[in-house]
């Protein structure tokens, strides 16, 4: 993470993700939204979300972004607080290929079927 400028992920022998370093750190991102109430409306969703997790009012989401402008609408909802989180590249590889539980003949869990196979740098 320290001297790499372009990184790419592979699973089971194949290249699933490729970006700049700068590019995936900065667009993906850890948001947790905490309702007042019992928790989130009907239909809520966080833009941009790769994996969603919702225990009682928190919402806890991984995102990937083009830009904080895509959250603009959830930092102005009332009756929550929401909380966006910068992650390292360690924490994103272990979002996108948690294998926990994981058997050989199942899909990659966590994020990993969720990036298509292709250049997701956001140029």
């Amino acid at each position: 993470e320290r001297v790499a400028e372009h990184i790419g992920f592979m699973d089971r022998g194949r290249l699933t993700a490729t970006a700049r370093l700068e590019d995936l750190l900065n667009s993906t991102k850890r948001v947790q939204v905490v309702f007042d109430r019992s928790g989130p409306p009907t239909g809520f969703s966080v833009p941009g979300a790769l994996r969603t997790e919702v225990a009682g009012p928190v919402v806890r989401a991984i995102v990937r972004l083009a830009n904080e402008e895509q959250l603009k609408p959830l930092l102005r909802m009332s009756g929550a607080r929401v909380d966006v989180f910068p992650m390292r590249l360690e924490e994103i590889f272990v979002e996108l290929f948690d294998r926990e539980g994981d058997s050989h003949d199942e899909p990659t869990r966590g994020l990993g079927s969720a990036i298509p196979e292709v250049d997701c740098s956001l140029n």
